[in-house]
Formats: structure tokens, C-alpha cells, sequence
């Protein structure tokens, strides 16, 4: 008897001890608390109208979140994400709708929110431009590592051939010196146009 007593609670150890080290791979604050990100490419999320039990729920509605979209997410019991956004309102109202992205469990859809995140990037006609601020920066990319003070370029013609929108709204050039020295981003409120 106290042979079997004793297997029987080695079996049930063994047993919550694999469950509770194989449930999740994330810590605990991964799965509740909220964390805001930035969609990066576009997702389809839906919308669903909760029923009680849960398992009765159903999605009413689908919508599309697209790259650069600024939202809250976090996990729950029964949906891989909760999507929050302004204009996707969550619980409010008798019905409680709330939105979900349950087509996949991974987070390659989006990342972890910072304002310097490129929304579009885009070419652009070689333009001339001179600098405007003198006490402005060019960066090795957009709100990156300082490279080249401007007051160091008084005179210098900088070509423009690449533009970029960040996070926070800001437009950034990609320039290069007219003798090809220098090179990288400007704010483009920190320089001028010229012909």
C-alpha cells in the first residue's frame, strides 16, 4: 500500500510538472498585460460577438490593419490576439463585441511600437538641397546614430535620392555630398530645396 501510495504522487507530480512547464514559453506578464505595437505588414482581424458559453461565439465582421498602424494587443484564454484600435471599439455597448487576429499564434505581424519605425520608403528624383539648420544632424538611418554635423557643411550641395515617413510623422531624405564624402539622413525640415 504505501508503495502505491508512493507512485501514485510521483505519477501526479510528474504529470503537473510537465503540464506546467509545457503550457507556454512566455512569462506570465507576456500573456496579460497589454503591449503597444506597430502592425508591419496588413492583417486581417475579426470581429466577434461573444456568447456564453465561449465556445458559441462567432465572428460578425472582419476588418484590415495595415502596416504602420499603431495598436494594442495582448493574449487571452480562447483567441491567440485581442486587438485594441482606436475606431474598433472593445466591450462597450449591450452587444460587447471585441476584435481578434486569431489567424495566427506568432508576431511576426507586427512589432513592438517605436516612433523611429519606417512606414514607406520610397525613391525619388536626384534633388539638390542645401542645408537650412546649422546646428541640424545627417544619421545613419532615420532617428539612428549621429554621423555628420551641418555646421560642419556651410556650403556643401546635398543630393537627395531616397525619401522615408517614420512613425512619429517625420519625412526623412537620404543624401549624399556633391563630392560624395558624406552620406545618410536628414530631417527634411533641416534642409532646402535649390535648383
Amino acid at each position: 500500500m504505501y508503495k502505491l501510495r508512493i507512485t501514485l504522487i510521483l505519477v501526479v507530480s510528474i504529470v503537473l510538472l510537465g503540464v506546467s512547464t509545457n503550457v507556454s514559453a512566455h512569462s506570465f506578464n507576456w500573456w496579460t498585460f497589454p503591449r503597444k505595437v506597430i502592425v508591419t505588414k496588413t492583417t486581417t482581424i475579426s470581429k466577434v460577438h461573444p456568447v456564453n458559453p465561449d465556445y458559441l461565439s462567432y465572428y460578425c465582421a472582419t476588418a484590415n490593419l495595415h502596416r504602420g498602424d499603431v495598436i494594442t494587443i495582448h493574449h487571452s484564454v480562447s483567441h491567440a490576439w485581442i486587438v485594441n484600435k482606436k475606431g474598433f471599439a472593445n466591450g462597450l455597448g449591450r452587444a460587447h463585441y471585441y476584435w481578434v487576429n486569431d489567424h495566427t499564434s506568432k508576431t511576426n505581424w507586427v512589432t513592438l511600437y517605436n516612433k523611429n519605425f519606417v512606414i514607406w520608403s520610397k525613391s525619388m528624383p536626384t534633388t539638390k538641397y542645401l542645408r537650412k539648420n546649422s546646428n541640424a544632424w545627417i544619421y545613419s538611418k532615420p532617428g539612428g546614430k549621429r554621423l555628420h554635423h551641418l555646421k560642419n557643411y556651410p556650403r556643401t550641395k546635398w543630393m537627395a535620392t531616397k525619401q522615408e515617413k517614420i512613425e512619429n510623422g517625420a519625412v526623412y531624405y537620404y543624401v549624399k555630398s556633391q563630392h560624395g564624402k558624406a552620406k545618410g539622413w536628414v530631417w527634411q525640415g533641416n534642409v532646402r530645396h535649390i535648383n
